[in-house]
């Protein structure tokens, strides 16, 4: 088992995109899913992503980013979770979101995890309606030992200062086939 925090270079840490429409469309609240959801100002998604550096690339980029998510993934090839926000309550002017992570085995037994990673803290809040990429990202790599099937996993993204917590869950299948 391997678990790597990546952390965003300050730059790319600090760029925002517009995607209302993830949790609204037009005046309509878009319902939640396992892995979106919103309560009050603040939403959180979490990806999976097989290239976190072309993610973090592609989301440095003036357009609105391709999102590559993964659903498998092969031994020994890195997998990330990244979380994305937006709508955190900024007190004195800055937010303060932290998040837990936790991967389950296929048996539904913890596999590994990381608590109270620091996402957006002691940092400025966006304009309402902007997503962005958070400091908080967990990278996996399942080794040759470890056993094959679907690992969960699970981030519990806590805006501290509006007191909203959110538990997201991703998925991913170790892919068996050969290279």
């Amino acid at each position: 088992m391997k678990l790597t925090n990546f952390f965003a270079v300050a730059f790319i840490s600090m760029l925002s995109f517009p995607l209302a429409a993830q949790w609204w469309s037009g005046n309509e609240k878009v319902a939640d899913e396992a892995w979106r959801k919103g309560k009050q100002d603040f939403g959180a998604m979490l990806i999976l992503t097989p290239d976190v550096e072309q993610f973090y690339e592609d989301w440095s980029k003036p357009q609105t980013p391709k999102i590559v998510t993964a659903e498998t993934t092969k031994r020994n090839k890195p997998i990330t979770a990244v979380v994305l926000f937006t709508g955190c309550k900024a007190e004195s002017g800055n937010c303060d979101i932290r998040v837990d992570f936790m991967i389950l085995k296929p048996d539904g037994s913890e596999y590994g995890s990381q608590k109270d990673v620091p996402a957006w803290v002691k940092k400025p809040g966006s304009p309402k309606g902007i997503i962005q990429v958070s400091e908080a990202s967990l990278g996996i790599v399942i080794e040759p030992n470890d056993p094959p099937g679907k690992y969960t996993v699970k981030a519990t993204v806590r805006d501290m200062n509006s007191k909203v917590s959110l538990e997201l869950v991703q998925a991913f299948t170790i892919d068996e086939s050969p290279a």
